[in-house]
């Protein structure tokens, strides 16, 4: 077994594992975290008073061609709020933008509708068993955006949207016909259903709904005559559909090019929260993922922003390995050993890796299980979930926190005997109003949902690969084209 004297979290000064804690330790470690945490402040407080005498050589900075000098401030989130636009622009230039505010993507408030036509589009992809929407969370979040159209005196409002993969042809199991009557339903109003996406003519409604966009291949193939069949419906066009803003199809990025256009309620929502630049501090990550090389780009996001980035799920294991400890028959990514241990060197304090696990032969929900410590996995068992040591070494650091991001789930959460920790987290989470909690949607959602532990939480985003993609803070195609349309139809914005 390798040595437990290794640089892993979870083991204390002298390399032992601890088996228990108590309260006299836990005192000195809160103390000692403490006293860290005071000259932290103490640091950047000097730091920020003598910013304002080297304004100056910060400017120099921004030249690609020249490296920072020793006074350059070592947290860059200090120097973009203190400084002005000439160190911003270092920042950018020195790492990964990150998704600021969007000041420049045009805003609903800002669109003239009144008596016109305003095409939505929205995100009805909501999952159907026999023709019942089973999950209406995606069809809510719209509501906003239409009650607010409304108000602003919209003449008619064309909803569209996708649902599944019908693969560029009609399927009647993913008709959108349902998601028109639950609407109606929601509203107290009227949404008459137009059973094909392109019709040549509208009837006089106020609220119509297209067919399944999907159902014609030009709308994933971002084709110019498809866009052009739904341009002349409406005047102007609102974008709601978060969950799709990191695809290239027509109705995501070829429709803005045409028409006035504004981001709707729910989106600019979804920014706001999962942009990691917006975020109070302290800021707690909790990260899950199978492999490193899955979610490289939001781990490395979260290493620049976060504080401390908890981690959970497979991942673990491949962090694990890569600094020599056993893991017995656990999920590995292989390819990224080096790139773990790469991380590990370079970020290690903000690391928090799990004291204790829950292993088992497989991860099924009748196997017997027990809890070992972290480097006592045995070599016939997989890990599959985080242990109670870890929760309550997780929920030390969340009570601290302001703000949390999570993303993917510290277990097989999916089966009940591995979810006890994505579950207890998610409760103190919910149960803690003062802290900003935030989850990315995608699969942590989705067990959240199914263990009825969504409510409470501040903001649970409606994309999956769209909030990956916000949160690392890569361009996403939709919010890009609304950007290109405003400065095309600023008069109407």
């Amino acid at each position: 077994m390798a040595d437990s004297s290794k640089s892993l979290r979870g083991t204390t000064t002298n390399g032992a594992t601890p088996t228990a804690w108590s309260s006299s330790a836990k005192k000195w470690l809160n103390t000692t975290k403490n006293k860290q945490q005071n000259t932290n402040n103490e640091k950047k407080n000097k730091q920020l008073k003598s910013h304002h005498g080297t304004i100056t050589k910060h400017r120099a900075l921004c030249s690609k061609t020249q490296k920072p000098p020793k006074e350059a401030p070592n947290s860059r989130r200090a120097c973009a709020k203190t400084l002005a636009q000439t160190a911003r622009a270092f920042v950018q230039e020195q790492q990964k933008p990150t998704m600021h505010p969007r000041r420049n993507t045009p805003l609903l408030k800002n669109l003239d509708v009144k008596a016109k036509r305003v095409l939505v589009r929205a995100d009805y992809n909501v999952p159907l068993k026999d023709g019942t929407i089973t999950n209406d969370k995606r069809i809510r979040a719209s509501i906003p955006t239409i009650t607010e159209l409304l108000a602003k005196g919209a003449k008619q409002i064309i909803l569209a949207s996708h649902l599944g993969r019908p693969k560029g042809k009609p399927d009647p199991s993913l008709s959108l016909k349902p998601v028109a009557k639950h609407l109606s339903t929601l509203l107290h109003k009227e949404v008459s259903f137009i059973p094909t996406p392109t019709p040549q003519t509208l009837p006089d409604n106020t609220l119509v709904l297209l067919e399944n966009l999907r159902f014609d291949p030009g709308e994933e193939a971002n084709d110019p005559s498809f866009t052009k069949k739904l341009v002349r419906l409406a005047d102007c066009f609102v974008f709601d559909a978060f969950g799709t803003a990191h695809r290239s199809h027509a109705s995501t990025v070829g429709i803005p090019a045409h028409l006035p256009s504004a981001m709707g309620l729910l989106v600019e929502k979804e920014l706001r929260y999962l942009t990691l630049a917006n975020a109070d501090h302290p800021l707690i990550a909790i990260f899950g993922a199978a492999k490193v090389k899955d979610k490289l780009p939001l781990l490395t996001a979260l290493l620049q922003h976060a504080d401390s980035v908890l981690l959970g799920g497979a991942i673990v294991f491949t962090f694990m390995k890569a600094q020599g400890y056993s893991i017995g028959k656990s999920l590995v990514d292989n390819e990224s050993l080096d790139l773990a241990r790469t991380l590990s060197e370079q970020h290690g304090e903000r690391l928090t890796f799990p004291r204790d696990f829950i292993v088992a032969e497989d991860a099924k929900p009748d196997l017997p299980t027990k809890t070992v410590p972290f480097h006592k996995i045995p070599p016939t068992l997989k890990g599959l979930d985080v242990g109670p040591k870890t929760v309550a070494l997780f929920l030390t650091k969340l009570e601290k926190a302001k703000t949390v991001i999570w993303n993917g789930p510290l277990g097989v959460a999916e089966i009940p005997a591995f979810a006890k920790s994505t579950q207890d987290v998610a409760r103190f989470l919910t149960t803690h109003p003062s802290i900003t909690s935030i989850v990315g949607g995608g699969d942590t959602a989705a067990v959240l949902e199914t263990y009825n532990l969504t409510e409470g939480f501040t903001h649970v985003s409606t994309g999956g690969g769209a909030a990956l993609k916000a949160l690392a803070g890569e361009p996403l195609p939709a919010i890009e084209a609304l950007n290109a349309s405003k400065k095309k139809h600023h008069k109407h914005t």
